[in-house]
């Protein structure tokens, strides 16, 4: 089971992972601090909970809190570094919008003095990309990961409830064997019964002629 699990998910992986995942736009977009440069990515197979857990986790491996900031549609990472982007700290801002497709994410990257673009920073860009796009994979992945394990517990308690029912089936066969066995058996008692109840009618007319005759040489005698 662990290995056919393992070919799915290689399966949905490849199917997903690459086939569906969208690549990471930039955008100019209204977000908590004006209009802003950022990147835009579709993440597939996933929902906004999900999401916002997934990149939660991710901020915090580079010991970075993110925040829900008030009246706003934005997560807010704070002084954050993400060395394959800048040494520098960076203020990353996201949002999330849910949608048939998926999930899309928006991401803006403030550096202190702009918000990085491929035009400002191609090498930081480039970063960021590679890092959205990875982002998106792992979740999509989880995801799956998820989905697989719902529908093979799924497939568990079908499996169950098939062979509780070949079980009753079995016990409903057997009832029937014996509940055939024994007419068979009572059929034959009947037979039986019959020839027994001639005979002890024949007996009874036998017994009432002794006793009858008894009777009379009794009379005979008073």
């Amino acid at each position: 089971m662990k290995k056919l699990a393992g070919l799915l998910l290689l399966t949905l992986s490849a199917f997903y992972g690459f086939a569906q995942i969208g690549e990471v736009t930039e955008v100019t977009a209204t977000m908590s601090q004006g209009n802003q440069k950022g990147f835009k990515i579709l993440i597939p197979e996933s929902n906004i909970k999900d999401v916002e857990r997934s990149w939660s986790n991710l901020m915090r491996d580079y010991d970075g809190k993110t925040t829900k900031i008030i009246k706003t549609d934005d997560y807010l990472t704070e002084q954050v570094i993400i060395p394959s982007i800048t040494e520098s700290a960076l203020n990353v801002y996201v949002n999330f919008t849910e949608t048939p497709e998926g999930v899309y994410m928006k991401a803006f990257y403030f550096n202190g003095a702009e918000y990085i673009s491929g035009a400002g920073n191609s090498k930081a860009s480039m970063s960021i990309r590679g890092l959205m796009k990875r982002f998106a994979k792992s979740v999509v992945l989880e995801s799956l990961a998820n989905q697989l394990n719902e529908e093979e517990k799924n497939l568990k308690r079908l499996e169950k409830d098939e062979k509780n029912l070949e079980k009753d089936l079995e016990g409903y066969q057997d009832d029937i064997k014996k509940a055939k066995e024994l007419i068979e058996k009572r059929e034959k008692d009947i037979v039986k019964n019959k020839k027994d109840t001639e005979t002890k009618k024949s007996e009874i007319v036998t017994q009432k002629n002794k006793v009858s005759k008894l009777k009379a040489k009794l009379g005979r005698f008073k």
